[in-house]
């Protein structure tokens, strides 16, 4: 005769049993849903980086600028050139306004009957400067553009940092080439901070002796197919009319 505590017993033992497959099966499928989930988010994180990455930034910021009223014409300048050489600057050179904060996008009005001797009317301009973000030297290392916008390249370089001047050579222009290979604007070379080269007799402010000299700016520019080599200091406004001038000819 079998005792009622023992029956009890193994009752209890197999519905612990069953409890405990029942949670190790509860168990088994979460885990392969938190692994399906978790598959799931880094596919979609690695394809937002990847669309990230070949974002053209600069050229969703072109697209987006918004007309100027009562101008005869909106044309767009791309600044191109290393950090630290005033593109900036010479980006805000071109408004007639009072500077403001120096930006990556600077957009104004030109009287022509002031600066060319045009009648009087008004030409409307939108200046980017790339690269503009930080670490973003890849900028032009998309696929082509099918309609380029942009009316004129200028590239610039630190006179006194030849390492700026090498970029423009052997990265920039080559970048810039093929990024806008389909509609060619012209183009001009631009030596900034003439102001900090050395002078005979005097203490040089410049970073390095190993300048850029106005012959290898001139002969590069021809060998780059630039209208023209001009040498400026954005800071002090130094030729800065001048490139003005040029850009606006070239432009209309």
């Amino acid at each position: 005769m079998e005792k009622p505590d023992s029956n009890l017993c193994e009752q209890r033992t197999s519905e612990n049993g069953k409890l405990k497959e029942e949670s190790d099966s509860i168990m088994e499928e979460s885990s392969q849903t938190l692994s399906f989930l978790n598959l799931s988010i880094e596919s979609d994180l690695n394809s937002s980086i990847r669309a990230c990455e070949n974002a053209d930034f600069l050229q969703d910021e072109v697209e987006a600028i918004e007309k100027i009223p009562g101008v005869i014409k909106d044309a767009i300048i791309l600044i191109v050139g290393d950090s630290g050489t005033g593109k900036s600057l010479l980006a805000s050179a071109f408004t007639p306004f009072p500077r403001s904060k120096a930006s990556h996008y600077i957009k104004t009005v030109v009287d022509l009957a002031d600066t060319l001797n045009r009648p009087r009317c008004c030409l409307g301009l939108h200046i980017f400067c790339a690269p503009f973000r930080k670490g973003d030297y890849d900028c032009f290392l998309r696929d082509p553009l099918e309609n380029p916008p942009y009316d004129l390249v200028i590239f610039i370089f630190d006179m006194n940092v030849r390492k700026s001047f090498k970029n423009i050579i052997q990265k920039w222009h080559l970048e810039v080439l093929s990024y806008l290979f389909r509609r060619q604007p012209p183009y001009l070379l631009v030596g900034n901070k003439v102001d900090k080269l050395p002078r005979p007799g005097f203490c040089s402010d410049s970073e390095t002796d190993d300048y850029v000299s106005h012959h290898e700016g001139v002969w590069w520019a021809s060998k780059m197919g630039a209208h023209k080599y001009l040498e400026i200091s954005a800071l002090t406004d130094t030729n800065t009319e001048f490139v003005t001038q040029i850009a606006l000819d070239l432009i209309l």
